[in-house]
């Protein structure tokens, strides 16, 4: 993702608080009685405001590269 945000020119200051904000996620996993602490490597926030713009560029960009490398299907 960050390779794409720079491809399309987003500030690198923006790009670093993008990937400060993912970085180093957990969460809480209760089982029974015992509660631990886990690593999230990959996916999003849930709720984050930023996901929808995030997607967009995503999708466009491999989008894109359906039609520059003629790859994808018609529906």
């Amino acid at each position: 993702m960050m390779k794409i945000l720079k491809k399309i020119k987003i500030d690198y200051r923006d790009r670093r608080i993008i990937r400060e904000l993912y970085k180093h996620q957990t969460t809480s996993l209760k089982i029974k009685e015992s509660k631990r602490e886990a690593a999230i490597r990959i996916g999003v926030r849930q709720g984050c405001n930023l996901l929808p713009f995030l997607f967009n560029i995503y999708i466009e960009q491999a989008i894109n590269e359906c039609k520059e490398y003629g790859t994808g299907m018609k529906v």
